[in-house]
């Protein structure tokens, strides 16, 4: 054995950082395998969530903030490249397939989702995550710790992009049509 450099310098090597990670691991890697699931659900996403959890024992004392957060973001990154690498659908199409809305029933119906959309999109990352989890069933402190900060900051954040919105023409309080 030589006694050369540590190949991953970060790794937990105390007792208590080994008990720490296994606590951890024993509470949070059946949520990461489902928000894995969510992301990427045609892949391997055990494997995403378990390449998650070793990066996360890679980096275990160099991590101060939220390490949950963190580790989700790890596993977020894992799943885009997965899903990036695909490069044919899935065969057998099921319910998660169905679109998040109901079929447009006009063009003016779909000019006005697209503009929209498109309005998301300029908002900051944070903003637009905000406003956009929720709809996806995630709870307050769900997005919380996705964006790896308070609940009282994303309500923040959701009021923030609500008023952008509004000042864009978009928002629940601007009324539409054009002026």
């Amino acid at each position: 054995m030589s006694a050369g450099p540590h190949p991953f310098p970060h790794c937990a090597r105390t007792a208590r950082d080994l008990a720490a990670f296994q606590e951890f691991y024993e509470e949070h890697r059946d949520a990461l395998v489902l928000y894995a699931q969510g992301i990427a659900p045609y892949h391997d996403y055990a494997a995403i969530a378990a390449e998650a959890l070793f990066v996360l024992w890679r980096n275990w004392t160099a991590i101060k903030g939220n390490r949950l957060a963190w580790t989700k973001k790890v596993a977020h990154n894992r799943a885009c490249s997965a899903l990036r690498r695909a490069r044919e659908l899935p065969v057998e199409p099921d319910e998660r397939d169905q679109p998040l809305w109901s079929a447009v029933v006009s063009a003016e119906d779909h000019y006005e989702m697209r503009t929209a959309l498109q309005q998301l999109t300029k908002l900051p990352r944070e903003q637009f995550l905000a406003l956009l989890l929720p709809w996806f069933g995630c709870s307050p402190a769900e997005v919380a710790d996705e964006l790896g900060v308070r609940p009282s900051t994303v309500r923040r954040y959701r009021a923030e992009a609500r008023k952008k919105l509004a000042a864009m023409g978009r928002g629940p309080s601007s009324g539409g049509g054009n002026r």
